[in-house]
């Protein structure tokens, strides 16, 4: 079955290897360093991407509860670490406010729901999720976002999820008030 759901991913995380292409085209480890650059078309086809990624793991909603979602492929750790560095290039270049609002606000719905499976088997992967929602937070700050994501988390009455979401909202918070000392 593992097998199957790598095939089922394998169209979405060949689109994720052309978008990383275009936007890290010198194959940085995006662990350490920033894409070469970020930008509204970025978010947008990450936007769209993980919406994807999310419909099929809901669609194989028994199956991710008790498997990881590395059984995917890479692709859930992949997208999580150009969501996380991509925001981050974003605050660097000092250019939130090209990315429209409900890019933004979409993107971080993703994030939130997809913890109940991220969550389940624990691991890395649940890293990767808090630094994607985390830095995506982080960067493009705003109290809107913070409810939005604790708005979010409540209606899925996971409690994994509202745990993890608030430990975010929480991490987000104390960083920005060492920051803006």
């Amino acid at each position: 079955m593992a097998r199957d759901m790598k095939r089922v991913f394998q169209d979405l995380h060949s689109e994720l290897h052309q978008l990383e292409k275009k936007y890290n085209p010198n194959n940085k480890n995006l662990h350490f360093y920033f894409p070469e650059k970020a930008d509204r078309n970025l978010f947008l086809k990450l936007q769209s991407l993980a919406q994807e990624g999310l419909a099929i793991v809901q669609k194989n909603r028994e199956f991710f509860l008790s498997n990881d979602l590395y059984a995917g492929g890479m692709f859930w750790y992949e997208i999580f670490l150009l969501i996380s560095s991509a925001s981050l290039k974003i605050k660097t270049d000092k250019i939130q406010q090209d990315i429209p609002k409900e890019i933004i606000f979409d993107l971080t719905d993703v994030l939130v729901d997809i913890v109940e499976y991220s969550a389940q088997t624990g691991g890395d992967i649940v890293k990767r999720n808090h630094e994607a929602l985390g830095n995506t937070l982080y960067c493009f700050y705003s109290n809107d976002l913070v409810e939005s994501i604790r708005k979010r988390s409540n209606e899925s009455q996971n409690q994994p999820t509202i745990e993890f979401v608030e430990w975010t909202i929480s991490r987000v918070k104390n960083l920005r008030q060492k920051n803006n000392r």
